[in-house]
């Protein structure tokens, strides 16, 4: 005889035993896992897989089921970011520096940090007569209003121009000057400014910026490694 189908939701009741296939009880208890559980959960298993990591540390994964403490990846993060730009123009006509109309200035949040800095400009160099017309350009810095001194580069300066023998001529650049500050140690405002000057003497002129070019300055300051 074949016996009929039982549904064990609705004819049935009470405890099934283990040893018939059941759990011996109507509910299963939780679990503690701050005091119910020995050893370390897998990653498998939602877990780990340690017992303990070193401070300061992150977490990575040197396999594909295994974690295991790791220092930081190097490099800094940035902080804080300063950004300008102008259409001004200046011009330099000795060979002593004098201030272009590019700044810019930003405060350091600890004096461990570095600071970026870009200065990315059009010039250009005029020559009525002689040889040689090129143009230096440096930026300068002061700290907390302390007064500017050459800066980067720390000697001499950027420089770029043309060789001809005689004549009038003019020569356009666009230069980019971008450099870290790692010597700053301040917490105090930073300013940084753009300083050019004519290399040779002569009757030439250098010009920086222009009315229809825009330049771009900007600082960023990025946390130690």
């Amino acid at each position: 005889m074949a016996l009929s189908k039982i549904d064990v939701s609705k004819m049935i009741t009470g405890v099934t035993p283990l040893t018939n296939g059941g759990t011996g009880g109507t509910s299963i208890p939780a679990t503690n896992l701050a005091s119910g559980v020995t050893g370390t959960l897998p990653v498998p298993n939602g877990g780990t897989g340690l017992a303990s990591g070193t401070t300061d540390q992150i977490l990575k994964f040197t396999g594909s089921t295994t974690l295991a403490s790791a220092a930081q990846a190097a490099g800094g993060k940035v902080l804080k970011s300063q950004y300008s730009t102008f259409t001004s123009q200046s011009a330099h006509n000795t060979e002593s520096y004098t201030q272009a109309n590019y700044n810019v200035s930003i405060t350091p949040s600890a004096t461990s940090s570095k600071i970026f800095v870009c200065f990315n400009f059009r010039s250009h160099v005029y020559l009525a007569s002689g040889t040689d017309p090129r143009v230096q350009t440096a930026v300068f810095r002061q700290i907390n209003s302390g007064g500017y001194s050459q800066f980067y580069p720390a000697n001499a300066g950027i420089s770029f121009g043309m060789s001809v023998s005689s004549g009038e001529r003019t020569l356009y650049n666009t230069p980019t000057i971008s450099f870290m500050d790692t010597t700053h140690s301040t917490t105090n405002q930073i300013d940084y400014k753009l300083y050019a000057r004519r290399s040779t003497s002569g009757t030439g002129s250098v010009n920086v910026g222009g009315s229809s070019h825009q330049a771009s300055v900007m600082a960023w300051e990025l946390g130690a490694n």
